[in-house]
Parts: structure tokens; C-alpha cells; sequence
């Protein structure tokens, strides 16, 4: 009697951004997500947000990042920006005081993901539940 191998699945991971050079951070992502173990990307750079120019380079950052998510079939949501979310067709995640998930849903497509920081507190888990 021959014996089948048991195949183990990776768990997948919920990728966040940082706020390393943009050359270098695209290397680190294109090389994340060609593992194949990104279940979501959040792209979250404040640092980057926080220049005078920041709007503008974070938009243009994010629609690279978009596109390279795309050729792996990851989706991606923008930390705290609706409105950018909205104009980059991806979805959005919202801190508990960076915006409310009626206003996302509002905004975004039916598809679009909207997340919310809960910070493990169930009560905050029931309350952005309801708001879905």
C-alpha cells in the first residue's frame, strides 16, 4: 500500500506597507507577493503622507503598488483614505478615528474590502459588524 504524500498549505499573511525608499520597498513587495502567501496588502505610509508633497507621492506610489498586486491577484486597501481608495477602485482601512465604515461604503464599490481596527476589543468587532 503506497502512501500519499500530505501536502501542508502555508498560512496566508496580511501584508502591511512601511515606509522605506519607494524603489526599495516595490523590490521587497515584488518579491512578497511572488511567494504567493499574501492574502491582502495594505499599503500605509505616513511618513510619506506627512511631506508637503505627500498627496500627490502617495497617489502615484499607490497606483504602482495597485498594479503589481493586480499581476498577483492580491487585493489591496488603502490605510485611512476613502477618497483615495475610491479613486484607485481598491479597498479601504479605517483606524477607529480615521473615518466611518458607512461613509466607506458610501464611497467604495460593493467589492471594495473595508476594514476597521478593533484592537482585539469585541465590542469594536460587533459595533463595525453592524455598521457593514
Amino acid at each position: 500500500m503506497t502512501q500519499t504524500p500530505t501536502v501542508i498549505s502555508a498560512p496566508k499573511l496580511y501584508l502591511l506597507t512601511n515606509d522605506d525608499e519607494f524603489a526599495l520597498l516595490y523590490r521587497k513587495l515584488e518579491a512578497a507577493l511572488a511567494t504567493g502567501f499574501i492574502a491582502l496588502l495594505q499599503i500605509r505610509r505616513k511618513q510619506i503622507l506627512a511631506l508637503p508633497d505627500g498627496e500627490s507621492r502617495l497617489y502615484e506610489e499607490a497606483r504602482q503598488i495597485v498594479e503589481l498586486a493586480k499581476a498577483y491577484n492580491v487585493p489591496v486597501v488603502i490605510n485611512d483614505n476613502i477618497k483615495l481608495a475610491a479613486k484607485l477602485g481598491v479597498g479601504v482601512h479605517l483606524g477607529q478615528q480615521d473615518g466611518e465604515v458607512t461613509d466607506a461604503k458610501h464611497e467604495l464599490q460593493p467589492n471594495q474590502v473595508i476594514g476597521r481596527t478593533c484592537h482585539g476589543n469585541v465590542e469594536l468587532v460587533e459595533e463595525a459588524k453592524m455598521r457593514a
